[in-house]
């Protein structure tokens, strides 16, 4: 006996005498279409991710929940961040010593206790060799606070963690601080060379006091 051969979607017959096929299509009704592709989520989440997840730390998450605003000065430029806790880089030298740029940075406030924040900066300071004591000075202004503080002597390690050769050098200043809103608080940091500091501290001040509570939407 001669197998029998299932065509799935056409059958073919011959019909009537003048030997032309028929050709019936079988119906698809009953049979369930394709699913559609899973639909790609795009942006942010609308609700606060869980506090240790990847997203909760995310430059983007937190540049977009910022408690504080700013506006970029004059002649400068601003780099939205893809690095942990940094929200954005101004770039002020791209070619710095250590072979690495120096760049004003906009950071997460990690905490809102004073001692969280001052943990980062002391930190910082543990790459210098003083040769003056601190400088730190508060202001108040457009609904925020401003601790700025400013560092200098001799520098040794990388210019930026992890980017660019150890270097030591004299004659370095940091400046750094926090600004603290009624909605929580960042951390700000720029250090480099005395000539450069000098060059773009007027930028500095400028940007610092722009800073502002951000806008609930």
């Amino acid at each position: 006996m001669r197998p029998f051969r299932l065509l799935p979607l056409l059958l073919v017959a011959a019909c009537g005498g003048a030997g032309t096929p028929v050709v019936h299509r079988l119906s698809l009704e009953g049979q369930s279409p394709a699913p559609p592709p899973e639909p790609v989520t795009s942006g942010l989440p609308k609700e606060p991710p869980p506090p240790n997840s990847a997203m909760a730390a995310s430059p983007a998450w937190l540049r977009a929940n910022s408690p504080v605003a700013w506006t970029c000065p004059q002649g400068w430029e601003e780099t939205q961040s893809t690095k942990p806790q940094r929200l954005v880089e101004f770039t002020l030298e791209q070619n710095g010593p250590g072979n690495a740029p120096v760049q004003f940075l906009i950071l997460n406030g990690a905490d809102d206790h004073p001692a969280a924040r001052m943990a980062s900066i002391t930190r910082w300071e543990t790459f210098y060799r003083e040769d003056q004591a601190p400088q730190s000075t508060t202001t108040e202004q457009n609904g925020v606070k401003v601790t700025k503080m400013r560092i200098h002597g001799e520098y040794e390690g990388q210019n930026a963690i992890g980017q660019g050769d150890v270097i030591k050098e004299a004659n370095w200043t940091m400046i750094c601080g926090y600004v603290e809103g009624p909605d929580g608080s960042i951390l700000y940091k720029v250090q480099g060379p005395d000539a450069i500091m000098k060059t773009h501290e007027a930028r500095i001040d400028q940007l610092l006091a722009s800073m502002r509570p951000k806008d609930k939407k």
